[in-house]
């Protein structure tokens, strides 16, 4: 697996695009070993932003989230 982290402010849908065109796609969290990596990831950086994109959406139903994959997000 690889990771980028990008300072550029995007909307979700253009991050999603972008991320497209280069043969990769917004990470999708299924595994705390994952998610701690992030976030680890994200304080070694710095990280300069309130938030960051990921594979999940709402977009067929509000409060609904789905992996781009498809799964349900358990929240």
């Amino acid at each position: 697996m690889c990771y980028e982290f990008h300072l550029e402010e995007r909307t979700w849908r253009t991050a999603l695009t972008l991320c497209g065109r280069r043969g990769g796609t917004l990470v999708t969290i299924q595994e705390a070993r994952i998610q701690s990596f992030l976030m680890r990831s994200l304080v070694s950086y710095r990280w300069p932003r309130n938030g960051v994109w990921i594979g999940a959406t709402d977009k067929d139903e509000e409060m609904k989230w789905k992996w781009i994959t498809g799964v349900c997000v358990w929240v």
